[in-house]
């Protein structure tokens, strides 16, 4: 049914009814009233299609949204010691884990890549929270970059102006956390099987975060 057919309707039936606008014989009137009913029938219809080709051209500008706002999590560049760290900084807190009688826990980029960014934020924009600027914490990030996870859960970790190898950097940054009540309990997490480092650098001021989950 085109546009022109569904307005020819709404005028045909917002008309006084044909059977009542002239003296007609009862079966005449009779037959109006049918075509009359079918020609409401016509119009419920094409408004009920109408709503479903509405409802399904909103629903892929919201999927083609969230598509764009995945893209926003690609991985920042990073320079080679931070990336070292990173390496440096997952070894320790394995061998920590290991003390502990638990299991390693696996890299993974996708993590990694939510680390890097949150790192970079706080260093960039000069703070130390688990909330950014927006007001979005861990779970928020972690949830908004489509990440599934069943567990999760974020350390983070700021040092200036030390002359740290890199292994000295790291060793410090897993003996604060284990130093922290609440950053311990993530580390030494057993439900937890995967992690992302993210280390943002400026001159010898470091930001580290772990990402920590047990994914779907």
């Amino acid at each position: 049914m085109t546009r022109y057919t569904a307005t020819f309707l709404i005028v045909f039936l917002t008309l006084p009814s044909m059977a009542q606008a002239a003296t007609l014989s009862p079966s005449t009137q009779q037959k109006i009233q049918e075509i009359e009913k079918q020609l409401k029938v016509l119009l419920i219809l094409y408004k009920e299609a109408l709503a479903a080709e509405q409802k399904k051209t909103a629903a892929l500008g919201e999927s083609a949204s969230r598509q764009f706002t995945k893209r926003v999590y690609s991985t920042p560049v990073i320079l080679s010691e931070a990336a070292e760290l990173e390496k440096m900084v997952l070894k320790v807190s394995n061998d920590t884990r290991r003390a502990h009688g638990l299991a390693p826990l696996s890299h993974d980029s996708a993590l990694a890549t939510l680390a890097r960014l949150h790192s970079s934020d706080m260093l960039e924009h000069n703070y130390f929270s688990h909330k950014n600027a927006s007001g979005c914490n861990s779970t928020c990030r972690m949830t908004e970059s489509g990440y599934a996870w069943e567990k999760m859960g974020e350390n983070i970790h700021m040092m200036s102006g030390y002359n740290y190898s890199v292994e000295e950097s790291a060793k410090k940054i897993v003996r604060d956390w284990m130093n922290s009540p609440s950053h311990r309990a993530n580390l030494l997490n057993p439900k937890f099987t995967h992690v992302g480092l993210g280390v943002a650098q400026k001159g010898d001021t470091y930001y580290t975060a772990a990402e920590y989950s047990l994914p779907y």
